[in-house]
């Protein structure tokens, strides 16, 4: 019985190896991938009670119901994102920028600097990255276009797929876990919620910045203000800096360029308006949607952006949370107890 038990334990060892090595090797050979894959499971949980009541309320058939539910992600979703996103690619990389009066522009403006410091930080020398930064940004946005294509079809096939067998999927994870029942319910709901709070909220907060800075750059007669009020949008998922690394350069440009009016009053406006918008509705959403703490929200939004690209703005927070919920339930299952038998004996 012992000797079975034993050959047991080393079959399910090897099983788990097994089990991990082809699972490393998956991962890593599918990894442009990734955001395809978790964009599918952010749409599947806010759209999972939409889907169970199109099966379980009007009765249809759940290939139908996965299909209404895919073309309104199409149409919803995907399109409008992928518009706008090209449309950025396509105004960005019409950009022509004279490096060499840009940087005759700001000697000018910093010559007190230069003067009063005794060094030249901005010479032309130092300054001669700003070439080869700017084709590398071209084709960085050329990539970007190209894994945004690629990982849309992916996302929609795998959601199709997600909704098709519905059940089958929520009941594989709730096996998979490796939990008793009230914990595995903690983590299921932890997840729900993370997910749900930085999918709707990040979106909601990009919409507000979006409408603000195009106010501020109508003021300040920022050229193409529509054009960079959705740069803008979109810099909202920047962690710590935010909406910064777009108003801060406008209106140092234009001060550079002789506006000093416009410049200054553009660049208080970002301080005294953005910023702090930016900062408490990002906090108040977090913290109205899933009671986040700010600090997980930060933090782990640079940990999802390294890890996961665009998707990590929603699972770089979910990863950190569900890790401090897996060392709460650790300490609870496992150390109080271990302390209690100690104080016992």
């Amino acid at each position: 019985m012992i000797e079975k038990q034993s050959k047991e334990r080393r079959w399910k060892k090897a099983l788990l190896t097994a089990l991990l090595v082809m699972g490393v090797i998956i991962l890593y050979e599918l990894q442009e991938f990734v955001s395809g894959f978790l964009g599918a499971l952010t749409l599947y949980v806010l759209m999972r009670k939409q889907l169970f009541f199109l099966i379980d309320k009007k009765k249809l058939r759940p290939g139908f119901a996965s299909l209404v539910l895919l073309l309104e992600v199409i149409f919803v979703f995907l399109t409008p994102t992928s518009l706008i996103f090209l449309m950025l690619i396509d105004k960005i990389s019409t950009i022509q920028i004279d490096p060499l009066l840009l940087i005759s522009n700001i000697n000018d403006f910093l010559e007190v600097v230069t003067e009063t410091i005794g060094v030249n930080l901005f010479s032309t020398d130092n300054l001669s990255f700003i070439p080869q930064w700017g084709v590398a940004t071209v084709q960085s946005l050329a990539l970007g276009a190209y894994s945004l294509a690629i990982n849309s079809i992916v996302m929609a096939l795998v959601l199709f797929f997600m909704f098709l067998r519905a059940r089958e999927f929520e009941n594989f994870l709730w096996d998979m876990l490796p939990f008793k029942k009230s914990n595995k319910q903690a983590i299921i709901a932890e997840a729900s919620v993370m997910i749900r709070a930085n999918a709707l909220g990040i979106p909601l907060l990009a919409v507000v910045q979006g409408i603000v800075s195009f106010t501020g750059y109508w003021i300040f007669d920022v050229n193409q203000p529509l054009f960079y009020a959705m740069l803008t949008s979109f810099a909202t998922v920047i962690p710590i800096f935010g909406t910064i690394v777009v108003w801060a350069p406008l209106g140092i440009t234009m001060i550079v360029s002789g506006d000093l009016f416009h410049g200054v009053g553009l660049l208080l406006f970002g301080v005294i308006v953005m910023m702090n918008i930016d900062n408490m509705f990002r906090f108040i959403l977090q913290k109205k949607l899933a009671d986040v703490h700010p600090l997980i929200t930060i933090f782990g939004v640079i940990l999802g952006l390294k890890l996961f690209g665009f998707w990590g703005i929603i699972f770089g927070p979910l990863l950190l949370a569900l890790f401090l919920l897996l060392l709460n339930i650790y300490r609870r299952e496992y150390l109080f107890y271990a302390q209690k038998e100690r104080e016992d004996i």
